[in-house]
């Protein structure tokens, strides 16, 4: 075996050293990105999506399928929704345009927390409600982060996502309601849909 010979393969086995290395690198680095967002899954657990309002009404969804998953109330305001796998902790600000004033220059709303096992969902307490909601919490302190998602859907029925690209083989969305439809709201899309039925049936019989 020459010398040349020799150095080839010192080469090439540095070449495939250095690709291994790179790749690992590369690999990390995309972990790293992953578990960044709050929520996100830690690597080697699947997605799943979490329906959840500020009432206590929550749904865990997976390839398994769909289960109700409760909230359990805090003292003092509050709920913790349990997750189906370990996640990155962290917090997640919710805005709401309509909620900006003088003693709410961002329009703060709502507080998602991630503990790691569990999410913990907090909703800033409207002086003006009459029966607050288990999620509500008088004077809720906004934190310092860079996590922000934005409100939208009409006043008394406001939602958020929290839309996680964990790079994972699945998903993991928390889709939340940050107020629940009034009674009477309940009330008018039923008469409307009621409504709807009759002018339906009439057409028929005609």
């Amino acid at each position: 075996m020459n010398l040349k010979h020799i150095v080839g393969q010192f080469s090439w086995g540095l070449g495939i050293a250095s690709l291994f290395l790179g790749l690992v690198t590369l690999g990390s680095g995309k972990i790293a990105l992953a578990v960044s967002l709050p929520g996100t899954p830690l690597p080697g657990n699947p997605g799943f999506i979490l329906e959840f309002d500020e009432a206590g009404h929550g749904r865990i969804i997976t390839d398994a399928g769909a289960v109700d998953n409760p909230g359990v109330a805090l003292a003092g305001g509050g709920l913790v929704y349990t997750l189906p796998v370990p996640v990155a902790p962290g917090d997640v600000i919710v805005v709401n345009p309509l909620d900006i004033s003088p003693d709410n220059p961002n329009g703060f709303s709502d507080l998602l927390t991630f503990d790691g096992h569990g999410l913990i969902y907090r909703s800033l307490l409207d002086e003006d409600e009459a029966f607050p909601d288990p999620a509500d919490v008088a004077g809720l302190i906004f934190p310092t982060t860079p996590f922000t998602i934005l409100e939208s859907g009409p006043e008394g029925n406001n939602g958020f996502v929290w839309l996680v690209d964990s790079g994972l083989p699945s998903y993991t969305v928390y889709n939340g309601i940050s107020d629940i439809p009034e009674p009477s709201t309940f009330v008018l899309g039923g008469l409307g849909l009621t409504a709807l039925f009759l002018v339906g049936r009439r057409r028929v019989a005609v």
